[in-house]
């Protein structure tokens, strides 16, 4: 992604195709889901937010504006983008607690021991106060518990989304 941002040239957008469905497929599409997840991780958008609906949508609008500076998409894809970010936004908060918080040390302890830069410390201490307070313990428990009746609904496809595998087949 880096490679991206050192070539940037706003008159050469990368050009993105959609299938029927208002899904972007195609080639393209990989460099755009990376560049999405990138912004979101807490370097673009904090990670200090309970969930995606409390980041501010200024944030967010900045969000679709980088996004937009860098490929040819239309207004109309503006949805999918936030609905993408938001999944990403999520996922990466659970990597970071999966990898390196520890329920067993104390709130003091997790934090000092940070999360490898990986995101700003105050994002950081921010995300183990929540994960230590009751309430977000308790939205943990009850996560848990919806996840472990759920069936397996895992992705099939490997690595290409559901929208460019129906598209190589059309």
């Amino acid at each position: 992604m880096k490679r991206m941002w050192k070539e940037y040239d706003p008159n050469s957008k990368i050009q993105l195709k959609f299938n029927r469905y208002g899904q972007p497929c195609g080639l393209k599409i990989c460099k755009l889901t990376s560049f999405i997840g990138c912004l979101v991780r807490g370097k673009e958008i904090s990670l200090a937010h309970k969930n995606w609906s409390k980041v501010d949508k200024s944030h967010k609008e900045k969000l679709w504006t980088t996004i937009k500076g860098f490929f040819d998409i239309h207004e109309s894809y503006k949805p999918w983008v936030l609905k993408s970010a938001s999944k990403k936004w999520k996922d990466f908060k659970f990597v970071l607690k999966g990898k390196y918080f520890d329920p067993d040390l104390s709130r003091r302890q997790n934090i000092n021991n940070g999360c490898g830069n990986r995101i700003p410390a105050p994002q950081w201490e921010w995300l183990v106060n929540h994960w230590t307070s009751n309430a977000g313990q308790l939205k943990s428990e009850k996560n848990k518990a919806t996840r472990a009746q759920q069936l397996n609904g895992r992705h099939t496809t490997g690595s290409r989304s559901y929208a460019i595998v129906l598209d190589q087949m059309d």
